[in-house]
């Protein structure tokens, strides 16, 4: 089937109204053998960017009666055509005749792009404009103001107003005036919030009036009364000794004179965060070595650069949970311990030994040496086997192996409940080992040390 060249022409309307979106199109049509069709046929136009293929952009099919192959068609008047589809670019027509596979596309020429004469989409160039056949832009340029409702005219200016320091210029509809800014008053009941100017308050010595400058008074001068908590820090750090008859407070308190006889009461003593007494619950090093504290979970102190737990006397040691360990090696990144073997807890045993208002709790202890420095630290953890949870972890201290030692030594108290490492199947956990600088080091043995504590 063969389509010659066709031709399309814009539909034009009277100036009074916006472009048609409809263009003709006419063409010739004919069979495979070169003979014209005749007779009435379904023709469906499509729109392109390209010649062949892609999605049209549009498309509209037409029963039209052909006459030895000649055909006249409108197209737009069925399916809306998209004035913004005519960007400037070349665009394609195509037509199939009957359902069959669509002809090759054929340019669409100027006379379509037409259609944005139904909108401005650029600079408008015009000598004049007009609405309704009154002119309101004129050749020249100007504006006749009276012709635009809102604003105005011509002759009204500002320079001949002279406002006060409390008026504003107002068009009032008709001329420029000076207009008042209006009032409007809090009284001090409707202040709630913010910081208030001083130049807002009555200064003065007499009564109704609030006396001017800053006054400030050291610790010295407070000698009664009941201090409010909101004028003290949440850390108080004593230089000296403390007697008092009660002491509360809501966050740290730390004595630096290093004795229990430095900070005395008579009465309560109600600490909610640490007690520390000897230096600052911060530090634990060789420099501050017997220092104590206090904590949620009973009294420390700081040994081998680490807080060690105190068993008060309330506490209650319960028993030990042994493993034979044997590892010897240079651990540069945590190194499971006893490869082949796994470990688990049975607290059970343990809980009806645990007095009333306290729990069970369990804390990692090895005897090991290492050929470290003061740099150097020995860590130990629990984690699941062949998981990546972590259930206890602790760094310890080194033994300088240099001198032969064998350094034994305990981590921090945990709840039970955090290590639930057990028998059954997918329960068990397994030991890991790290040396901070991967130095040689060498674990005789670990075990679980258990007890009841506060």
């Amino acid at each position: 089937m063969r389509f010659p060249v066709l031709t399309a022409a814009l539909l034009l309307a009277s100036s009074a109204v916006a472009a048609p979106l409809q263009f003709s199109h006419q063409g010739r049509l004919f069979d495979s053998t070169g003979s014209a069709l005749e007779g009435s046929h379904d023709l469906t136009f499509a729109l392109h960017d390209t010649t062949t293929g892609g999605n049209a952009a549009w498309e509209e099919t037409l029963t039209v009666e052909l006459e030895d192959g000649f055909f006249s068609v409108q197209l737009g008047e069925t399916t809306d055509l998209d004035a913004s589809f005519f960007d400037g670019t070349t665009k394609f027509l195509t037509v199939a005749v009957d359902a069959a596979a669509p002809l090759p596309g054929v340019p669409v020429v100027s006379v379509p792009y037409a259609l944005v004469a139904g909108s401005v989409s650029g600079p408008v160039n015009a000598t004049e404009v007009t609405v309704a056949g009154e002119t309101v832009i004129s050749s020249d340029g100007t504006i006749d103001y009276s012709r635009i409702s809102g604003v105005p005219d011509g002759t009204d200016t500002l320079s001949g107003l002279t406002c006060q320091t409390d008026q504003l210029a107002v068009f009032d509809g008709t001329d420029w005036i000076c207009g008042g800014l209006g009032t409007h008053a809090h009284d001090a009941d409707d202040i709630t919030g913010g910081t208030l100017d001083i130049a807002r308050l009555p200064v003065g010595t007499t009564a109704g009036t609030v006396a001017s400058g800053e006054h400030s008074h050291d610790a010295s001068h407070i000698t009664g009364g009941t201090l409010d908590a909101a004028r003290l820090p949440s850390s108080v750090d004593f230089a000296g000794a403390v007697s008092a008859g009660s002491l509360s407070s809501g966050g740290a308190v730390e004595a630096a004179s290093g004795a229990f006889g430095a900070l005395s009461t008579s009465g309560a003593a109600a600490i909610g965060g640490t007690l520390t007494v000897g230096g600052s619950s911060a530090d634990c090093d060789d420099t501050t070595a017997g220092q104590v504290r206090s904590t949620d979970n009973g009294l420390e102190v700081c040994a081998a650069d680490v807080w060690q737990p105190i068993y008060a006397s309330s506490a209650v040691k319960l028993g030990d949970l042994d493993w034979a360990v044997d590892y010897s090696g240079s651990p540069s990144d945590w190194t499971r311990v006893n490869p082949n073997t796994a470990v688990g807890f049975s607290w059970g045993r343990y809980s009806e030994f645990v007095p009333t208002g306290m729990k069970l709790h369990a804390r990692l202890c090895m005897t090991y040496t290492d050929s470290g420095d003061n740099a150097d630290k020995v860590q130990m953890r629990i984690k699941k086997y062949n998981g990546t949870d972590v259930y206890y972890e602790h760094e310890f201290g080194n033994s300088w192996s240099g001198s032969g030692l064998v350094h034994n030594d305990c981590g921090v108290w945990e709840e039970t409940s955090a290590l639930p490492c057990g028998y059954g199947w997918g329960q068990t956990c397994q030991l890991e080992v790290n040396h901070t600088r991967g130095r040689s080091t060498t674990i005789h043995h670990a075990w679980m040390e258990v007890a009841a504590l506060p």
